[in-house]
């Protein structure tokens, strides 16, 4: 707990330690200037090995099979999956899927419908041959990659007294970006459990710095900056950026002049901060490409109009090279937030 004095002049008392949930924590910053927003790493954490083998844990048959006509083993040439699992990979039955076997060597797998495990009862999520459980495993990892460091820049970016949200497990395990049911991830429990978890954790930010109402709105303007990896510029992608700023085509954040403002300001504070690629500025859209996927759209159906997600795909170059002057930046665009917006 620690005293600050509120805009009247007044000794208030604010609690900041952090939460840790099972799939995300908190880290609140103690800046009054800057209480008008904050910043998550909502895709931070890697997919480790570990995790992959607790989530995989009784989901993968490397046995026989039920068939009509009794007990058969796995084919060499086909993998069985599950609706889910299918989605996972973006697989349809008939399409094929490739991976390394134990041996290094890569296999054309065809895709089939999951199957009866020996003891019959339910679909077991993947059934295949146990020389290929390998290359299922990296698959999933390759496909599940961090955006790397943003984690250590939302960490930062509390440092220099702003709050900060991190997700710790990763968004193969459960996509905070995505809605409770959705189902391309490994989990159904934790995909559930942990969007859940963060949406009380988004209230918890507004109730810890006293701008949630009675009825769960934010009582001032609130701004989110959702935090994302993208790939470096290519000039052979249509519309390609540095970095891009996406509302979910304005259902995120239907305020234009705020939209805007942020555009603005972030190419100015790129400026400031001598940030430069390719012998000039870097190229900032809004809403061309990245715009965000429609969750992003629950800060303001949950908290009101007031409650403003801007999701900010940064391309790694910057994110490598320039990652203190970014969490910088980030510090200084929800102060000039909190003092043009949020009275």
């Amino acid at each position: 707990m620690h005293d600050n004095m509120d805009s009247g002049g007044r000794r208030e008392q604010r609690d900041f330690s952090p939460i840790v949930g099972k799939y995300n924590k908190i880290l609140f910053g103690q800046r009054a200037d800057m209480r008008g927003g904050y910043i998550d790493a909502p895709h931070a954490t890697a997919l480790d090995g570990a995790s992959i083998d607790r989530v995989l844990r009784g989901k993968v048959n490397t046995g026989s099979f039920l068939t009509d006509d009794g007990l058969v083993m796995p084919s060499a040439s086909r993998i069985y999956l599950d609706a889910r699992m299918r989605d996972l990979f973006e697989v349809a039955p008939g399409s094929t899927l490739l991976m390394q076997d134990a041996s290094g060597r890569e296999r054309a797998l065809t895709v089939a419908n999951a199957r009866h495990g020996a003891e019959g009862g339910k679909f077991v999520p993947i059934t295949m041959r146990a020389e290929m459980l390998s290359g299922l495993k990296r698959l999933i990892q390759q496909k599940y990659q961090a955006d790397a460091r943003t984690g250590e820049i939302a960490q930062k970016f509390n440092e220099l007294g702003g709050t900060s949200m991190i997700t710790t497990v990763s968004r193969g395990v459960c996509d905070i970006n995505r809605y409770p049911d959705f189902k391309g991830t490994m989990d159904a429990d934790a995909q559930k459990g942990g969007v859940e978890e963060y949406r009380r954790f988004k209230e918890e930010i507004l109730r810890r710095v006293g701008n949630l109402g009675a009825s769960g709105e934010a009582v001032r303007p609130f701004l989110h900056i959702a935090l994302h990896g993208k790939k470096d510029f290519d000039s052979a992608r249509a519309n390609d950026s540095d970095i891009e700023l996406g509302t979910a085509r304005g259902a995120s954040c239907a305020d234009k002049n705020v939209v805007e403002w942020l555009e603005e300001a972030l190419r100015r504070k790129l400026a400031e901060k001598n940030v430069i690629l390719r012998n000039a500025a870097p190229v900032v859209n809004t809403d061309v490409r990245l715009w965000g996927d429609p969750s992003k759209s629950e800060g303001s159906r949950q908290h009101g109009d007031n409650f403003m997600t801007v999701q900010m795909e940064v391309c790694r170059n910057i994110r490598n090279k320039y990652d203190s002057e970014l969490a910088q930046i980030f510090a200084e665009l929800i102060q000039e937030f909190t003092n043009k917006f949020h009275k």
